[in-house]
This record gives structure tokens, C-alpha cells and sequence, in this order.
């Protein structure tokens, strides 16, 4: 296998999962994304979403060399941008914790998607996803506001296995 194919592999398994709020799933932190990718006329939040291969390593686990297996690690961050529209009627009261609700939905999504199927939909491909110990670690950003808007940017991170002949 290749490193585009487990990264591939696990965009398309979160491109693929229908979770409420995540709009579009990158196979790598695009240089730019715009505002179009967040969809958010059907409701005033959404995030899109990108695989980051954090780090990578291997070790042999079954002998001879070139003939027989190593266990690759891969350190995944999925990167989870986020937008939370401000609510443009000002005569009502805004909670101002409000934004953080349709975000801890989109993070509840993706750890119920990674609980779903330790092979990525793709056992060929990958051995197993967040099954280590400590297996899933969310990092949170604390939120920012801009002219109309809350952004907060939040990381899932997870490792994945493969193994391959070397």
C-alpha cells in the first residue's frame, strides 16, 4: 500500500458517513478552502473536515526481510474547521455558549463513525483504526470571533495500522 492510499482510504470513510454538520471531507488540509465548502443555508453551523498524517512509523513483525510483514502506524489528525453563524436578529438574546452544541454533535459523529468499523470500510487496506489505548483524543480550540461569525478550528486524533510485505 501507499501512504494516498490510507489517507484516501480514510477521507472517503468520513466522506462517506452521512455525520450531521461535517459537509466536506478533504484527503488533506486544503491551502484554501472558501466559503462555499461550509453549507451552511440549511442551518447556521457546519465544519468540513481534513485527513492530517501527523507522523508515520514502522516496525517489523514477521521475518524474512522483503518476504515478510511490517506493522505501519499512522498518526491521523482529523483537522474539524468549524463555523458558527451569529445570529443576525439582535433584539433576542444570544447564548453565548450556543456554538459549542452543533459542534460537540459533528465530534460525536466522528468518534460514533470511527466506533463503527475498526477496518475503515477497507480491511484490505487498513488493519485497524482507534483501537490503541487512549485511542481517540480530541484537541478543542477555544473560539474565535470574527464579523458574523465563530470559528473554531478542533482536531480528532486516532492512529491506523497497515500491514505490508517488505
Amino acid at each position: 500500500m501507499s501512504t494516498a492510499t490510507v489517507r484516501s482510504a480514510i477521507a472517503t470513510f468520513f466522506e462517506g458517513a452521512s455525520i450531521t454538520g461535517l459537509h466536506k471531507v478533504h484527503a488533506a488540509p486544503p491551502y484554501w478552502a472558501d466559503g462555499s465548502e461550509w453549507d451552511l443555508a440549511g442551518g447556521q453551523s457546519g465544519a468540513i473536515a481534513a485527513v492530517h498524517l501527523v507522523a508515520d512509523r514502522e516496525s517489523r513483525i514477521t521475518v524474512p526481510v522483503l518476504t515478510g510483514q511490517k506493522m505501519v502506524r499512522y498518526h491521523v489528525g482529523l483537522m474539524v474547521f468549524y463555523q458558527w453563524l451569529l445570529p443576525s436578529n439582535t433584539t433576542t438574546p444570544v447564548d453565548e455558549a450556543a456554538w459549542a452544541d452543533p459542534l460537540d454533535v459533528i465530534i460525536d459523529g466522528i468518534k460514533d463513525r470511527l466506533r463503527s468499523d475498526p477496518n475503515c470500510g477497507v480491511p484490505a487496506t487498513i488493519w485497524q483504526a482507534a483501537q490503541d489505548p487512549d485511542d481517540v483524543t480530541i484537541q478543542r480550540d477555544l473560539p474565535r470571533r470574527l464579523p458574523g461569525k465563530i470559528l473554531s478550528w478542533n482536531v480528532v486524533e486516532f492512529s491506523v495500522y497497515e500491514v505490508v510485505t517488505a
